[in-house]
């Protein structure tokens, strides 16, 4: 732990829009044109989403407060939550993904709370929500552990064991329909991060109207480290 962190007098996010834009405006002929596209086409939602992202955090963390005593001044000093916050802040500015966004809230949430996630965990999770798509994100949440009860496998899936699966999948996730080829490399992503457990979709199979556990002990910590805690979804 630190003491408490000297508060810069312009933030990260004003210091690069102001750099960025003097580049722009030294370029010798498009350079006022450019500046001028930056200030008007990229500015304003990027101070939206800035306004928007940082609303939310404040409530959040207000919840954390309230519902968990969790104490402001605990986590100004609290190094382990600033970096998330920061890291989160930057990721959660280049994308108007709803679900990325809550994601990365969650994290900077479940940061402040109690946890068997250490630092280095934490930081490689940020950089996977960066990376992945929301695809990867539903994919890989139809094989989290949570899933292998019954999920309602249509009959007659059940009946027709070759590439069952791949029906499962556009039953399940509608906006994969006809898409085999891209959600097989969604697959790959995930298997490539350690996130699942089967090598290819193909091995994956379906008993009856259960679907096996895929996601490994490490999707089930991202899925966890990215999601909602239970106190937060109290009324």
């Amino acid at each position: 732990m630190t003491g408490v962190r000297k508060r810069p007098s312009k933030t990260r996010l004003d210091a690069v829009h102001a750099g960025v834009k003097g580049a722009l405006q030294a370029l010798p002929v498009l350079g006022g044109v450019a500046s001028e596209l930056f200030a008007a086409v990229i500015a304003p939602p990027l101070a939206r989403r800035q306004a928007e992202w940082m609303q939310d955090i404040a409530r959040r963390v207000a919840d954390l407060e309230t519902r968990h005593g969790v104490k402001l001044e605990d986590l100004r000093e609290n190094d382990e939550f600033v970096d998330v916050l920061l890291e989160a802040t930057r990721v959660a500015l280049t994308t108007s993904k709803v679900e990325k966004r809550e994601a990365l809230a969650n994290a900077v949430v479940n940061t402040a709370l109690p946890s068997p996630i250490d630092d280095a965990l934490r930081h490689m999770f940020l950089r996977y929500i960066d990376e992945l798509t929301v695809p990867h994100i539903r994919l890989l949440r139809l094989f989290a552990d949570e899933s292998s009860a019954s999920i309602g496998i249509p009959f007659a899936l059940q009946q027709a064991p070759l590439g069952a699966i791949y029906g499962l999948i556009e039953e399940k996730l509608p906006e994969l329909r006809g898409r085999r080829t891209f959600y097989q490399l969604l697959w790959r992503d995930l298997r490539n991060r350690g996130l699942v457990t089967a090598e290819n979709l193909a091995d994956v199979d379906i008993d009856q109207a259960f679907l096996p556990r895929r996601a490994s002990d490490l999707g089930e910590q991202f899925l966890k480290f990215i999601s909602s805690p239970p106190w937060q979804a109290m009324p």
